[in-house]
């Protein structure tokens, strides 16, 4: 967990092809639920997702914006 970069889960979240929910595709250890189960707004909404992105820190000057394909953690 410490070696992200801390902006994993605002203002970017990513699904895996089993419709996973992570802060990140560098997040996998993260798991909000399951997009196939539940709605992604929902998803969102729910105080698993907001519990999980706060407890996620680091440095968030590591990744690009969140329109970028960049994420640096750990470096």
């Amino acid at each position: 967990m410490h070696d992200l970069c801390g902006s994993c889960g605002r203002g970017r979240a990513a699904i895996d092809t089993s419709g996973r929910l992570m802060p990140c595709v560098l997040g996998r250890a993260f798991d909000a639920g399951n997009v196939r189960d539940a709605p992604l707004a929902e998803l969102l909404a729910a105080d698993r997702w907001s519990e999980m992105v706060a407890s996620i820190t680091g440095k968030a000057d590591r990744c690009g914006p969140a329109d970028s394909n960049d994420c640096d953690p750990a470096i």
